[in-house]
């Protein structure tokens, strides 16, 4: 495999340059229990140009990991054990989550279904092709080198690596599941269900975003606007908007009401069924502040800077849940902005834009 480097060093690239094909500014770190696999995947991850590290276990890849962050993990999985899951997991929760590609021996399929549940990118048979290897490793290197939301911004790429992986992993369990042999037919079509109803939920919430046009600013009634964005949302009733003189707001009717959908759509999508939302529309130094107040509760841990600058969560329990990240797309461009304040009690959405 040519000069391999060492397990826990990190390899930089040699050989002839790919072209736009490089990723030097990437980092993987490698996480196998067998030295030689590190070093086999170590060899061919540097050949491509990643700069790698290679550990022999999670509690060794965590430490490595708060000091230098990477954007691509390959786990290496003998057996699952917690602390694995829980790894998985962990890095998920990061602000800017790597990749996650886990590896595991052809015959223990079931280990890749539960870390694709815990929130893996996808998956590698061992013993694997090289350039399988190579191939799945730089496909997810830059979905997680997409890019964060900068400001309000989004771009494609960030939405589309957030797109497929939301839909991805579901597709790739439903796949280990149909061919597996062993798993009876009442727990496959339960799993198949599951899973479908995922992407469906995908689906739904990308939906909501088919309203976006071209510019076309006026002065409208903020709180008129939002009790139409509840009414569209089934919200009406659940949402209690506290009075308060009329406050007109500059921007476009359109795109503002499909930013205040999105806000209540990813509220709706973590309560319970009775739960109930205040409101409030207000005019502050020039400003026209539209105000969404929910329990902290219904965020379950979720940090402010991940909703804001997520497109979608997949939390813990798999729900595919809205973030705000495309509802701060639509707000930017009008000169608006999309702050998450939180205290232990509330977590409180707030848009400012300018007042007409």
């Amino acid at each position: 495999m040519g000069s391999a480097v060492a397990a826990g060093h990190r390899a930089e690239a040699t050989g002839a340059q790919h072209g736009a094909d490089r990723l030097a500014e990437g980092r993987a770190l490698i996480v196998h229990e067998a030295g030689g696999t590190r070093a086999q995947m170590t060899d061919l991850l540097a050949r491509e140009g990643f700069s790698v590290e290679a550990v022999e276990s999670t509690f060794r890849a965590i430490a490595r990991f708060v000091d230098d962050p990477a954007q691509l993990v390959i786990l290496g999985l003998g057996g699952i054990r917690e602390n694995e899951l829980e790894f998985i997991r962990t890095l998920k929760r990061e602000p800017q989550p790597p990749s996650i590609v886990v590896a595991f021996p052809a015959s223990l399929r079931d280990l890749a279904v539960r870390a694709l549940e815990a929130g893996a990118d996808a998956y590698l048979l061992e013993p694997f092709y090289a350039a399988e290897f190579q191939r799945i490793a730089i496909a997810h290197l830059r979905a997680a080198g997409a890019g964060a939301a900068t400001g309000g911004e989004i771009d494609l790429a960030r939405l589309a690596a957030e797109v497929a992986h939301a839909i991805n992993n579901p597709l790739q369990i439903l796949s280990l599941v149909l061919d597996d042999e062993k798993v009876p037919k009442k727990q496959l079509a339960e799993r198949v269900t599951a899973e479908l109803d995922r992407i469906r939920a995908v689906v739904r919430h990308l939906s909501a975003f088919d309203a976006a046009a071209p510019l076309a600013p006026g002065a409208h009634d903020a709180r008129a606007l939002l009790e139409q964005a509840a009414a569209e949302e089934a919200m009406a009733e659940r949402l209690s908007i506290g009075p308060g003189a009329r406050v007109d707001v500059r921007a476009d009717e359109r795109n503002l009401l499909a930013a205040l959908r999105a806000l209540l759509g990813a509220v709706r999508a973590r309560a319970g069924a009775d739960e109930v939302f205040r409101a409030t529309v207000a005019r502050e130094h020039g400003t026209a502040r539209i105000a969404i107040e929910a329990s902290a509760a219904i965020f379950r841990g979720e940090r402010p800077g991940d909703l804001a600058s997520s497109v979608f969560v997949v939390r813990d329990d798999r729900q595919v849940v809205p973030g705000l990240a495309l509802a701060r797309a639509l707000l930017t461009p009008q000169q608006g902005a999309l702050d998450v304040e939180t205290d232990r009690e509330r977590v409180t959405l707030v848009i400012r834009l300018p007042a007409a």
